[in-house]
């Protein structure tokens, strides 16, 4: 029975980094269209590991207030996300650069044209 429970628990702790380094590269990308107060929030939160009780005291807030803060900031960057695609772009784009790196000669040339050529165009 231990060894169930802790299994789930290290599944929860895998699904709560990947959540967390999720949310770092949407704060990367998008932080700067947040709200001062919500990059505040987030930079404490994720950046120096702060609780929540910790942010909340620093800012004068209630637990919940902080929460809620965390959770609309995430939500608006997932939005900018899903119209914009910058991530998914610099994902796709850093995949491209580790083929053509990959290639020798001509091909690697013409690889990192075709590169060159998709960032000029706008991706």
């Amino acid at each position: 029975m231990a060894f169930c429970s802790a299994g789930r628990k290290m599944a929860n702790n895998a699904e709560g980094l990947k959540r967390r380094e999720g949310a770092v590269e949407l704060f990367a990308v998008y932080g700067p269209l947040l709200t001062p107060s919500q990059q505040k929030m987030m930079r404490e939160y994720y950046d120096f590991d702060l609780s929540l009780a910790e942010i909340a005291e620093e800012n004068g807030v209630s637990r919940a207030a902080v929460s809620e803060a965390l959770k609309t900031s995430l939500q608006k960057m997932e939005e900018y996300e899903k119209k914009l695609s910058l991530l998914a772009k610099r994902s796709r784009l850093l995949s491209e650069i580790a083929a053509a790196e990959e290639k020798e000669g001509e091909e690697r040339l013409k690889a990192y044209q075709a590169i060159g050529k998709e960032i000029k165009h706008g991706i």
